[in-house]
C-alpha cells in the first residue's frame, strides 16, 4: 500500500476507491479539497473516478445516458445540413471513453430528469402510497433505458429548449442551415430523407427492445395529456402533447411542474407535429399505433407486479389496487379526466350553469398554484364521517366531492377576501341564476334553497 502523504491516515487505493462511490459531483469536489493528499490521488486518475461518479449519478443505463449527452452537443437535424446515423455518437462510446467537462455537466443535468421521471411513473403504475420509485432494478432499466433512447431521437430530430440552444452547443454553426436554404422543389426530398432517418434510427434499437422505446413515448405522452386535462386546455387535436415530445423529456417535466408554462414559451403556432414521432413509430411497427398498443407486444409494462394490486377502497370494498386514492396521491387526481378536468359539473342543483360561479371557479383550479391536494384536505376537514387518509375508489372521491364541493367553494371565496352575499331564497335551485347574470352576481347562490324546490 502507498501514501502519497506519510501523515495522511488512509493508503492512496483506499482513497481512490472512495472517490469513485461519490454520489455526484458536488460531493466529489468537496471530497477532492479535504487535503492535499486526497487532491494528488485524484490528480493520478482523474479520468476513472469522474468516469466513476457519473456512472453513478446515472445509473445502469450510462451508455444510453452518454449518448444522449454527446448527441446534445450538437445541432439538431432540424437545423442541419444532411448526415449520416453512423456519423453520431452511438451507445458503444460509453466503452473506455474520457468524458469531458460537458459531458460531465450534461449527464448531472439530464439524470434527475430521468429520475424524477421514474419517481412519477412508479407511483402512477407501481406503488400509489410512494411518490419515489418504487421500481425493481430490472423495472428501472428498462424505463431509463426507453426514456433515454427516445431522449436521443429526440436530440437528432427535434426541438430545442431556449436553454439548450445557448448552453450545450459547442458545434460552430457553419453546418446550420435556415428555411430559406429550402427551396419548395427540394423540400419533399428532404423531408423523406428525414423520415427515413427517423425510422432507421428506431429500428436500429434491437428489436426486443422496441416496445421500451415506445412504452416510455407513451408514458410522456400521458403525462402531457394529464397536464393539458389538469389545466383545463385539452384538445383533441393533441397539438399540446405532439408539439411539447418535440423537445423531449424535460419539457415534458417541466410541464407537469409548471402546469404546461413550457408549451406556452416555446409554441410557435406550425407545423404537423404528428410527424415528429407518433406516425414513425407506426412505420416501424406496421400497424397503427393505437392498434400496437393493444396488441400482446403493445400491452407489455415496465412494472412486473404492481404493490397493493388486490387492495380495496375503504368505503365501498370494491377491488381497485392502484387506483385507490388518499391524501398521500390526491394530486394526481387534478389531471385525470372525469375527475379534475370539469369540476363544476359537480356543484349540485343548477350552479353548473351558473356562468359567473363556473368560470370563477374554474380560473381558481386552474391557476399553477392551486393544489389539489390542499383542497381535499379542507373538504376532509370539514366532512363528518369520511378520513383523508381512508384509501377509496375513484367512485367514492366523486360522490365525496359532489357532496362537499359547494360548501368549500363558499367557504374559499370567504378565505380570499370575496364579500359575503345575501342567500337567494332558491338557492343552487335558482333557474334565474342560470340566464340573468346581474342576478347570479348579486345574490349567493351556493346554498341550500328555502323556497321553490327545496
Amino acid at each position: 500500500m502507498m501514501r502519497s502523504y506519510t501523515s495522511f491516515p488512509l493508503d492512496d487505493d483506499l482513497v481512490d476507491r472512495i472517490l469513485t462511490v461519490m454520489p455526484d459531483f458536488s460531493t466529489l469536489r468537496s471530497a477532492i479539497m479535504i487535503s492535499k493528499a486526497v487532491h494528488q490521488v485524484f490528480q493520478r486518475h482523474p479520468n476513472s473516478i469522474i468516469r466513476a461518479v457519473a456512472q453513478n449519478i446515472v445509473g445502469p443505463s450510462f451508455p444510453q445516458a452518454l449518448r444522449v449527452a454527446r448527441l446534445q452537443q450538437r445541432p439538431s437535424a432540424q437545423y442541419t445540413r444532411e448526415f449520416t446515423l453512423d456519423e453520431l455518437p452511438a451507445e458503444e462510446i460509453a466503452q473506455n471513453v474520457v468524458l469531458t467537462p460537458t459531458d460531465a455537466r450534461l449527464l448531472a443535468k439530464n439524470a434527475p430528469v430521468v429520475h424524477e421521471l421514474e419517481d412519477l411513473y412508479s407511483w402512477r403504475n407501481k406503488d400509489r402510497t410512494s411518490n419515489v420509485s418504487k421500481l425493481s432494478e430490472h423495472e428501472s432499466i428498462l424505463f431509463q433505458r426507453g426514456i433515454y433512447r427516445f431522449w436521443a431521437y429526440q436530440a437528432i430530430f427535434g426541438n430545442r429548449l431556449p436553454e439548450e440552444d445557448q448552453e450545450d452547443h459547442e458545434e460552430d454553426d457553419e453546418d446550420s442551415e435556415s428555411e430559406e436554404d429550402f427551396d419548395d422543389d427540394d423540400y419533399e426530398r428532404k423531408f423523406e430523407i428525414k423520415r427515413l432517418k427517423r425510422v432507421s434510427f428506431v429500428k436500429s434499437i434491437p428489436n426486443p427492445e422496441r416496445w421500451e422505446f415506445a412504452r416510455g413515448l407513451i408514458f410522456l405522452g400521458e403525462t402531457l395529456a394529464w397536464v393539458e386535462i389538469a389545466m383545463g386546455r385539452y384538445r383533441n387535436d393533441h397539438v399540446f402533447e405532439h408539439y411539447l415530445l418535440s423537445f423531449g423529456p424535460k419539457a415534458v417535466l417541466d410541464s407537469y411542474r409548471t402546469g404546461g408554462a413550457t408549451f406556452d414559451t416555446v409554441w410557435n403556432g406550425s407545423g404537423r407535429t404528428d410527424l415528429f414521432i407518433w406516425q414513425t413509430l407506426s412505420e416501424v411497427f406496421g400497424v397503427n399505433l393505437v392498434d400496437w398498443m393493444r396488441s400482446p407486444d403493445g400491452q407489455v409494462s415496465f412494472v412486473t407486479e404492481v404493490n397493493g394490486t388486490d387492495d380495496k377502497c375503504q368505503r365501498c370494498d370494491a377491488v381497485k389496487g392502484i387506483e385507490l386514492w388518499n391524501i398521500s396521491n390526491f394530486s394526481l387526481l387534478k389531471g385525470m379526466a372525469g375527475v379534475g378536468s370539469s369540476i363544476a359539473a359537480d356543484l349540485p342543483g343548477r350552479l353548473s350553469e351558473n356562468g359567473r360561479e363556473c368560470t370563477s371557479l374554474h380560473a381558481h383550479v386552474k391557476n399553477p398554484a392551486f393544489s389539489w391536494k390542499t383542497m381535499m384536505h379542507e373538504m376532509f376537514n370539514a366532512a363528518e364521517g369520511w378520513n383523508e387518509n381512508d384509501w377509496l375508489c375513484t367512485d367514492c372521491i366523486s360522490a365525496f366531492r359532489k357532496e362537499h364541493l359547494m360548501s368549500w367553494w363558499a367557504n374559499r371565496k370567504l378565505a380570499d377576501g370575496s364579500l359575503p352575499l345575501e342567500d337567494c331564497w332558491y338557492g343552487y335551485n335558482c333557474r334565474t341564476q342560470v340566464h340573468r347574470p346581474f342576478h347570479a352576481s348579486k345574490l349567493n347562490h351556493l346554498c341550500a334553497p328555502t323556497r321553490g324546490d327545496a
